[in-house]
């Protein structure tokens, strides 16, 4: 979750290695979709510098490490 200043202010995500069986379920399917794994990511990200009532958003690149 980012803070209310940032566009979009909450990421989801699982990131699965296909040769493994046991990370998402599929009951549709009924079979597993790989193992999770942690992994950092860049993601580009609108942050208003501005505030509420004159906003200025710019493009900023962060950090983020998926668990």
């Amino acid at each position: 979750m980012l803070s209310e200043n940032c566009f979009p202010t909450f990421f989801n995500s699982v990131l699965c290695n296909q040769q493994e069986t046991g990370c998402i379920f599929d009951n549709f399917s009924d079979r597993a979709h790989g193992v999770c794994r942690s992994e950092t990511l860049s993601l580009r990200v609108l942050r208003n510098r501005g505030d509420p009532v004159c906003e200025d958003w710019v493009v900023e690149q962060i950090e983020v490490c998926w668990h």
